[in-house]
């Protein structure tokens, strides 16, 4: 594609997006509950469109921010679905500051789990892990972007996080900042040496948090878990580390692709929800890669429908275990 000024034919459509909002629009389709949105919009047009998308979820700590325009993200998709580039627009991220996080306290204190992204900035995601920790309420981190990935590992809070999804190379991100850096190209075409780069990056972060999902794309996931495949998820909330599985899961192939956009936020969703259920790892694995598909197979980032549930059975993937070790604090 020349990018001189040319008009190229396509189809042009508008949906709500944004990591946090996916996520939140997910989880109260597929468990069924209303969760609380915490973000910003502008007096636009923008803004009003994504309150009006998003009448199943509690929005009262969604504020208008006056003098500043709703977070717009444009982005080229190819014919096979997949994002090619983008330009973003998300200056109103740096509105939600700490008093903003600080308002809406007592919500974050009585949460079932808090679930932050990275789009928001460092002293404010630094306030909601005090909240959250001080509280014990469990803290679910997802990168969001390369750039963004190293967050929360400017301060000790990070090691009150519970879970994480990090991608390849948000993970490559993290452990560098960490001092763990992988001096070489991801293997794609060798999966068992890729799955010991990914558990080699994982080292200083698996000692830390209880459970994280490393997406793959079309290679799969990895999950890093204190936790054995028949216990429920839910246990991983509270417990002290003293072992850690690394478990590998295979993707499912699917050839009708339409949209990759949202899919990682989707499977997280999935995933989520089936913890929130008291499902073990395997059935939230099995639930998230589901959920995952639906996204890939509509032309919005979170599907107006699931086709997956947590009230109907299906086949749970099987973990293959590439690695256990002890934890020596």
């Amino acid at each position: 594609m020349r990018m001189d000024g040319r008009t190229v034919l396509g189809k042009i459509g508008q949906s709500a997006g944004g990591v946090g909002r996916n996520i939140a629009d997910a989880l109260g389709k597929l468990q069924k509950c209303t969760p609380l949105l915490l973000s910003a919009v502008g007096p636009d047009l923008y803004g009003q469109f994504l309150v009006d998308n998003m009448k199943h979820l509690n929005l009262y700590a969604v504020e208008t921010k006056e003098d500043s325009r709703t977070a717009c993200y444009t982005t080229l998709i190819d014919k096979h679905g997949e994002t090619r580039f983008g330009v973003g627009d998300m200056e109103i991220h740096n509105t939600i500051d700490e008093e903003q996080v600080k308002r809406y306290k007592k919500d974050i204190e009585n949460g079932s789990i808090l679930i932050m992204d990275g789009n928001i900035p460092q002293e404010t995601m630094n306030a909601a892990l005090e909240i959250a920790s001080n509280s014990n309420v469990p803290v679910w981190f997802e990168p969001t972007d390369l750039s963004k990935a190293h967050k929360p590992l400017g301060t000790n809070l990070w090691k009150n996080i519970t879970m994480m999804t990090p991608n390849l190379v948000e993970l490559r991100e993290m452990a560098k900042y960490l001092g763990q850096e992988l001096n070489e190209e991801f293997s794609f075409n060798d999966t068992e040496k890729l799955l010991q780069q990914i558990k080699f990056l994982l080292t200083p972060l698996s000692k830390q948090i209880p459970i994280i999902m490393v997406t793959m794309g079309q290679h799969g996931m990895l999950m890093a878990s204190s936790l054995t495949t028949d216990e429920p998820v839910l246990n991983g909330f509270t417990r002290k580390i003293t072992e850690s599985y690394f478990r590998y899961y295979q993707p499912i192939k699917i050839s009708n692709v339409i949209n990759t956009s949202g899919a990682g936020d989707c499977t997280a969703s999935g995933f989520i929800a089936g913890a929130l259920s008291g499902l073990t790892e395997p059935e939230c694995v099995a639930l998230g890669l589901k959920a995952g598909v639906d996204s890939l197979q509509s032309n919005n980032p979170v599907p107006e429908r699931f086709k997956v549930s947590l009230e109907q059975q299906y086949a749970v993937v099987s973990p293959i275990l590439i690695h256990k070790e002890q934890i020596i604090k």
